[in-house]
């Protein structure tokens, strides 16, 4: 099931109070929230959060399923993927067992930084939560 944010349309200028990592290996727009705090933008635009959730995505899957949820999806029109990085409640694969360890895993944040790369290949962000 995924979450959709009902899109309003700004009225005038809204700062924007906080931006995505501006040195994302993508191409894709970073997204922003407005000051109001009540539409997100991506180049300046509105963007619906359409989103579906996979929590085990990035602990689970390899490439080529990852490639094949993502098509799927971006067929059906969704804009976000909404995942965890470290799942193993779903036996996903944890990246370490400590903060250190999980650092130098270098596998696995290989295919995370894959099914972003993925994703915004299709148009797609990934909303990932840490735990």
């Amino acid at each position: 099931m995924g979450l959709g944010l009902g899109l309003l349309h700004p009225h005038g200028d809204r700062e924007v109070v906080r931006a995505a990592d501006q040195t994302s290996t993508t191409s894709q727009d970073p997204l922003y929230l407005t000051a109001a705090g009540w539409f997100l933008t991506a180049g300046g635009e509105p963007l619906f959060w359409m989103a579906d959730t996979a929590w085990a995505l990035l602990g689970k899957l390899g490439e080529g399923e990852v490639t094949e949820y993502l098509d799927v999806r971006a067929a059906q029109g969704f804009t976000v993927i909404q995942t965890v990085a470290m799942f193993p409640q779903a036996g996903a694969e944890s990246p370490g067992d400590t903060v250190e360890a999980a650092a130098e895993n270098d596998e696995f944040w290989d295919r995370v930084e894959f099914a972003i790369d993925a994703a915004a290949a299709r148009g797609m962000y990934v909303a990932i939560h840490p735990v």
